[in-house]
């Protein structure tokens, strides 16, 4: 909300950490002062993609004392390591998920040619930032939005969340085919 930058610096970010499923091993894997960190997904590669808004931009909405940080995708090693920007939107991508063939969807949100809510579409990404591309709703009004988009097991098709703008991931569950 309005002043949340004055949260900087005084409130600690969301940071990624990995723990075993017996709750073994925790470990943190990032550490940055001021940039929040979320949504880990892991590659088949063995890397990390994650939300961040390391960016340090705003977004065109709101009011600029908002401080609606963009937030982009990154890639980090297993280890933690090696940390790599994987887009650069000028706008917000969010909620990567690895899929069955190797690739990163996430949703992402533009405002290029199109009303504020008809921006958050299913895109997809190799894990390393190369070929990105917009994969379903690119321009199709309902629904507003398509979050969490996943694999549908020994199948073409992908699974996700059809949802409102500016909402949590509440909704009809719809099946995309990228065919």
């Amino acid at each position: 909300g309005d002043f949340a930058f004055e949260l900087r610096g005084c409130e600690e970010p969301l940071h990624l950490f990995e723990i075993g499923v017996d709750g073994s091993g925790l470990r943190q894997l990032t550490d940055h002062p001021q940039w929040g960190d979320l949504e880990p997904t892991y590659c088949a590669d063995g890397s990390i993609v994650f939300a961040s808004d390391r960016s340090g931009r705003s977004s065109e909405c709101g009011r600029f004392s908002a401080d609606h940080t963009v937030v982009n995708l990154y890639r980090i090693d297993a280890n933690g390591g090696n940390l790599r920007r994987v887009n650069d939107n000028k706008d917000i991508d969010r909620h990567p998920h690895s899929l069955d063939n190797g690739l990163v969807a996430y949703t992402r949100w533009e405002y290029q040619e199109r009303h504020f809510l008809e921006v958050h579409s299913i895109w997809t990404v190799r894990p390393n930032g190369t070929m990105a591309d917009a994969l379903f709703k690119q321009h199709l009004r309902a629904p507003f939005g398509l979050r969490d988009t996943r694999s549908v097991p020994d199948s073409p098709l992908l699974v996700s969340i059809a949802t409102g703008h500016h909402t949590f991931a509440y909704g009809p569950l719809v099946l995309v085919d990228p065919r």
